[in-house]
């Protein structure tokens, strides 16, 4: 077990869990999924090597008391230099996702699948606007980072 790549998920408790193992353990951590935390640590330095491990952030867009927070929180971590993915879930409250559960599957398929190359693809998170692999000329609080443009539809379907 200590040379496979470890896949976070975790909701509410459990997503403030994956995000600080994946902080504390970087070397383990292939990429991780939060959902729905109440509160996060703080945004990682720009050095760390944590900031190259693939997350994404979720949260219901009802959920009134994590939301802001979360949010928040991947807008941090963007303007850090983090590679993740900002997946609101619109009219979810707090609760498990199957569609988020769909896209988090995907994107850990793609994480293995491309685990030599760190390019991926932008995503504006307004527009839905792909970028190519070099980050662009953009806020980056307002882009995700996807491992492949297969996940694209995925992405778009949120």
């Amino acid at each position: 077990l200590a040379e496979k790549p470890v896949l976070l998920y975790g909701f509410s408790g459990g997503a403030y869990f994956a995000h600080s193992f994946a902080q504390t353990t970087e070397l383990k951590v292939m990429a991780w999924s939060a959902l729905a935390a109440r509160s996060w640590e703080e945004a990682p330095e720009p050095t760390s090597k944590w900031m190259s491990i693939p997350g994404v952030l979720a949260c219901g867009e009802s959920d009134a008391s994590r939301f802001s927070a979360t949010f928040q929180h991947f807008q941090k971590g963007r303007i850090a230099g983090a590679r993740w993915a900002w997946f609101p879930i619109s009219q979810h409250d707090h609760g498990y996702s199957t569609q988020l559960d769909e896209f988090v599957a995907r994107f850990f398929a793609s994480t293995l699948e491309s685990a030599t190359s760190v390019r991926g693809v932008w995503v504006d998170n307004r527009t839905q606007k792909q970028y190519s692999d070099a980050i662009p000329n953009r806020p980056p609080e307002l882009l995700s980072w996807l491992p492949c443009d297969s996940l694209l539809p995925y992405f778009r379907s949120h």
